[in-house]
C-alpha cells in the first residue's frame, strides 16, 4: 500500500523513492512498495521545479550536485537559460554552471539589427557555429521553452539553441509568427561576416519562483524521512492525511503554504551544505523543519496529536541528514555521537 495514495487500488510499485531527492545528491531509498509508482511520476516534475525554477536552483548550479547527484565535474548543474548582458550592454542567452558562465548560440534582434552570439564552447569555430545554428533555425517548429526578458522593447526578440532545445525571449509586441518569419529571412540573407565572439562574463537576470509546489516537495522529504525513520505502518496513520492530501494536490491548504526562510549561518554545525529535516514534538504536536542546502528552510505541523509512537526509539527530538557531498546519510543522532567522538578525539564526523 502506497504511504501517500494509501487505498488506491490501481497503482504499481516497479521503482523505488529516494528519501532526499536524487537532483539534490539524495543516496538512500525507501523499501520498495513504500511508494506507488504513480506517486514518484507525481512527484519528478514537482522536484524539477524546486531545482530549476526556486531560490534553490542558483545555489545548486553554483555548487551542486550535477545531474542524479553526480559529483562528476563533467556533469555538473547548470542554471536555467536566461538573458545575459555583456559588459557592452548587448543581450544574448546563456547560463551558468559552478563559477563559469557561458553564452549559448542565439541571435538578438534589437531595433533594426541583428547579433548573433557565438556560443561559449564553439569560440573557435564561430563559422560552423552560425552554419549549425542556420540549420536548426530552419527545423525551429512551435515547440520552445519561453525565457522573461523584462528589458526587452517591444519588438525585439532573442532567439537561442541548446542540446536541442529552443528557446525564446520576445518583446510584448511580438508573435511567435513574426520571429519565426525574421529568422529564416536573416538566415536566409545573412551575409558572411565577422562573428560576435564574446568572451567576457555575463551578468544574469534570473527569475526565481517559490509557490505550494516547491513547498510541497519539502513536506514530501519530511514524510519520507519519518518512513525511513519510524516504519511503513508509522506513517500510514490517518494523522498524516492532510498533509498528504496537499503534497497530492488534491487539497489548497494556506496553513502549510509559507515562504522559505534563508539560514546564510546554522547554529547546528551541521555538515557543509547539507540537506536534514529535524522533527520535534513541542505542546502536544509534531512539527518539522526541512532544510536545503543547510539555509532554505520551510517548517510544517505534521500532526496535532502525539501518540507513543512518536517518542518511540526517538524521544521527542529526532531527524535525518542527507550530507551529499561526503555520499552518506545518517540520523540526528548519529550525527550527534560522531560529533561527541570527534570532541574526545575518536572519530571525525
Amino acid at each position: 500500500m502506497c504511504i501517500y495514495y494509501m487505498e488506491r487500488t490501481d497503482l504499481t510499485y516497479q521503482k523505488q523513492e529516494h528519501i532526499f531527492p536524487a537532483g539534490l545528491g539524495g543516496i538512500a531509498m525507501l523499501p520498495k512498495g513504500f511508494v506507488s509508482d504513480q506517486a514518484n511520476e507525481l512527484f519528478s516534475p514537482l522536484e524539477a521545479k524546486l531545482m530549476h525554477d526556486s531560490l534553490i536552483s542558483t545555489t545548486r548550479a553554483l555548487f551542486g550536485p550535477g545531474k542524479r547527484g553526480s559529483l562528476d565535474p563533467e556533469k555538473s548543474s547548470i542554471s536555467k537559460i536566461s538573458v545575459a548582458r555583456n559588459t557592452e550592454g548587448k543581450l544574448a542567452l546563456g547560463y551558468f554552471s559552478g563559477k563559469s558562465s557561458h553564452y549559448i548560440n542565439c541571435l538578438y534582434k534589437n531595433n533594426n539589427t541583428v547579433i548573433f552570439t557565438v556560443a561559449s564552447k564553439a569560440h573557435d569555430d564561430p563559422g560552423a557555429a552560425w552554419e549549425s545554428f542556420k540549420a536548426e533555425i530552419k527545423s525551429f517548429g512551435t515547440r520552445f521553452v519561453r525565457v522573461p526578458a523584462d528589458d526587452l522593447d517591444p519588438n525585439d526578440w532573442l532567439f537561442g539553441s541548446y542540446e536541442g532545445k529552443y528557446y525564446l525571449a520576445m518583446g510584448a509586441q511580438c508573435t511567435l509568427d513574426s520571429v519565426k518569419k525574421q529568422l529564416v529571412f536573416f538566415a536566409d540573407s545573412a551575409k558572411k561576416g565577422e562573428m560576435n565572439r564574446q568572451t567576457d562574463h555575463p551578468e544574469f537576470s534570473l527569475r526565481l519562483e517559490e509557490s505550494d509546489v516547491t513547498g510541497r516537495v519539502y513536506a514530501k522529504v519530511a514524510i519520507n524521512v519519518l518512513a525511513a525513520l519510524k516504519g511503513e505502518e508509522y506513517i500510514r496513520s490517518s494523522r498524516f492525511s492532510p498533509i498528504k492530501k496537499w503534497i497530492l494536490g488534491e487539497t489548497k491548504d494556506d496553513v502549510y503554504t509559507q515562504l522559505p526562510r534563508i539560514t546564510l549561518k546554522n547554529v547546528l554545525h551541521l555538515p557543509e551544505d547539507c540537506h536534514w529535516c529535524i522533527f520535534k514534538i513541542i505542546d502536544g504536536k509534531l512539527y518539522v523543519v526541512a532544510c536545503f542546502y543547510n539555509t532554505y528552510s520551510r517548517c510544517f505541523e505534521l500532526t496535532d496529536t502525539v501518540v507513543p509512537e512518536d517518542y518511540r526509539g526517538t524521544g521527542p527530538m529526532f531527524g535525518m541528514i542527507c550530507d551529499w557531498k561526503n555520499r552518506r546519510e545518517l540520523t540526528l543522532e548519529q550525527w550527534i555521537l560522531a560529533c561527541a567522538k570527534q570532541e574526545s578525539g575518536a572519530l571525525d564526523p
